[in-house]
């Protein structure tokens, strides 16, 4: 009989995190982001655009309006604008993550949607899954299902105490790194079967916010995930597949957010609405 313990399906998914081991490439594109939010911090109140919130779908046709139903849309809609009211009301320091948050929002955005019957909205998974790489579609894997929940309790209660280590004048560099990494860990532990992205995207914003993000430029994961989804996918398999090269992953994102946030600000989203979304 083998008594050894089980070693996890992702052992560099081990909730550390140290700063001074990111190349200064990655730092130059994190003062950039800084030094944009400072010069652009005036702008629109913070509301989720209609025209934004098909980034925040998962990656389908944005011109197929077919693909989400009205439903679900507003859900979405819905859990942006009221996560942002929080955060920005908050601001405090503590990003209060957790997973009955997590799987909260979860069932919110399937309230009144029609969904797959072995799906239980704000429910784990059951069962294993692989991520399928749009790009090149790779298969791959995620956490086993009775890994989800302890990686999940794990990764909340890492970032919660990140951000409550961070001195106040780093809160915003922190709060663009913890963006990154929950997004990055999210994607390896996969806890639903469906809507993960939505989860991840919605979940981005918040930290961001929390940290003193502009409220009107956090939809900025979401176009980037829309924009790049070839820098994004190739990035994100190299990193889960083995190589584990956290530097070139956040190059990849960081570089693609500092790119979209002059265009965003200069965009006048109401000129723009979405059809059926009126």
């Amino acid at each position: 009989m083998n008594d050894q313990p089980q070693q996890p399906t992702f052992p560099f998914l081990n909730f550390v995190f140290d700063p001074r081991t990111l190349d200064e490439r990655v730092w130059v594109r994190v003062k950039e982001i800084v030094q944009l939010c400072h010069l652009f911090r005036q702008g629109a109140p913070a509301h989720a655009d209609t025209w934004d919130i098909q980034a925040l779908c998962d990656f389908k046709n944005p011109l197929d309006q077919s693909a989400y139903p009205h439903q679900e849309m507003t859900n979405i809609q819905e859990a942006y604008t009221e996560l942002l009211r929080q955060a920005t009301a908050q601001r405090s320091g503590q990003l209060g993550l957790s997973p009955q948050l997590i799987c909260e929002l979860h069932r919110k955005l399937y309230d009144g949607v029609e969904i797959a019957p072995e799906m239980t909205p704000g429910r784990y998974r059951q069962r294993a899954i692989r991520i399928v790489s749009e790009i090149d579609r790779m298969f791959l894997p995620c956490v086993t299902p009775e890994e989800v929940p302890v990686m999940l309790e794990k990764l909340c209660k890492w970032l919660n105490e990140t951000a409550t280590r961070l001195p106040q004048s780093m809160r915003l560099e922190g709060g663009i790194l913890s963006a990154n990494l929950f997004h990055l860990y999210f994607a390896a532990i996969h806890p639903f079967l469906d809507g993960n992205g939505r989860i991840a995207r919605l979940l981005e914003s918040y930290i961001l916010v929390q940290s003193g993000f502009p409220a009107h430029l956090a939809h900025l994961p979401w176009n980037f995930y829309l924009a790049d989804r070839v820098g994004y996918h190739r990035a994100l398999t190299r990193y889960i597949q083995g190589e584990h090269r956290l530097n070139d992953y956040l190059f990849v994102t960081l570089s693609g957010w500092s790119g979209l946030i002059p265009k965003q600000v200069t965009s006048n989203p109401v000129d723009k609405p979405m059809p059926g979304l009126d």
